[in-house]
C-alpha cells in the first residue's frame, strides 16, 4: 500500500461515515480527496471564523464548489471567533479551536457519523511537540499528535472520535501530491504571518531545524503517540 492510500482505523466497519473538516487549503483537500478515493462515505464541514472578510467567503465558495464536484455533502458553518474570544476571555485562536469541535460534534451527533478525519500532518506534528516542549510539559506532554482519540469536549460515553490519517506525509509532500495530481486549493494568508506562537515555530523553528537535521518531521513522528490506545479501547466499531 503506497503512502497516499487512506482507509478507516483498525476496528471501523467499511461503511462507516466520516465528517472531513474541510478548509480548503492544501492539507485538507488531498484529506478529502484521497477519502474520496478510497470510496468512504464522507461528508464535509467548513468554518468561516469571521476573520479574513472576503478571502474567507471565498474559501466557503471553493469548498462548495470541491464538494459538488466530489458528490460530497457540505455543512457551512458560520462563527465570530473575534466576538468568542472576547467574550471567554481567550486567544482567537483558542476560541476559534474549541468553536469547531462544538459544531463537529454536533454535526456528528445530529447526522450519527462517529468520525471526524483532520488533516493534521508530520510538520503539525513536530510544531505540537516543540510547542509543548518550550511550555515546559512533563514527560507526559512528550507525545506526539494521536493517529485516534476521543474527539475534543466530548465525553467517553459519547463516542466519537477524531482520526488523522495523514501523520506519516509532511507538508511538502502533500503540496508535491496536489500538484502531481492536478488539486487546486487555497492559500489561508494569516498561515504565513507571525503573530501566533506556533506560526512561528512554523516559519522560523522549523526551517532551522530543517537545515541542522535531516527530516526532523520524520523523527518526531517516531515519537509515542498519546491517546491512541485509549481512544481505540473506548470507541471501536465493528
Amino acid at each position: 500500500m503506497d503512502k497516499f492510500t487512506l482507509q478507516l482505523p483498525a476496528g471501523y466497519a467499511g461503511g462507516t461515515p466520516v465528517l472531513v473538516a474541510f478548509s480548503g487549503g492544501a492539507d485538507s483537500t488531498l484529506l478529502l480527496h484521497l477519502l474520496h478515493r478510497a470510496g468512504i462515505k464522507l461528508y464535509a464541514a467548513h468554518v468561516h471564523h469571521g476573520i479574513r472578510g472576503k478571502q474567507a467567503d471565498a474559501d466557503l465558495d471553493f469548498c462548495r464548489q470541491t464538494c459538488c464536484k466530489l458528490g460530497i455533502p457540505l455543512f457551512a458553518i458560520r462563527i465570530n471567533a473575534p466576538a468568542l474570544a472576547k467574550k471567554r476571555g481567550q486567544s482567537v485562536e483558542t476560541a476559534a479551536r474549541e468553536a469547531r469541535y462544538r459544531h463537529f460534534a454536533r454535526l456528528m451527533k445530529q447526522h450519527n457519523i462517529p468520525l471526524l478525519a483532520t488533516a493534521h500532518h508530520a510538520d503539525d506534528n513536530l510544531e505540537t511537540l516543540l510547542f509543548r516542549l518550550c511550555r515546559g510539559t512533563g514527560t507526559r506532554g512528550l507525545c506526539g499528535i494521536a493517529a485516534l482519540a476521543q474527539l475534543p469536549g466530548t465525553t467517553a460515553d459519547e463516542s466519537l472520535c477524531v482520526f488523522r490519517p495523514l501523520l506519516h506525509l509532511t507538508k511538502k509532500e502533500i503540496l508535491h501530491a496536489c500538484e502531481a495530481r492536478g488539486i487546486s486549493y487555497v492559500t489561508d494568508e494569516t498561515n504565513a504571518c507571525d503573530d501566533y506562537a506556533r506560526n512561528r515555530i512554523r516559519n522560523r523553528v522549523v526551517p532551522e531545524l530543517e537545515m541542522l537535521f535531516n527530516h526532523p518531521q520524520h523523527a518526531a513522528a517516531e515519537q509515542p503517540q498519546g491517546q491512541v490506545e485509549q481512544a481505540h479501547r473506548h470507541h471501536t466499531r465493528q
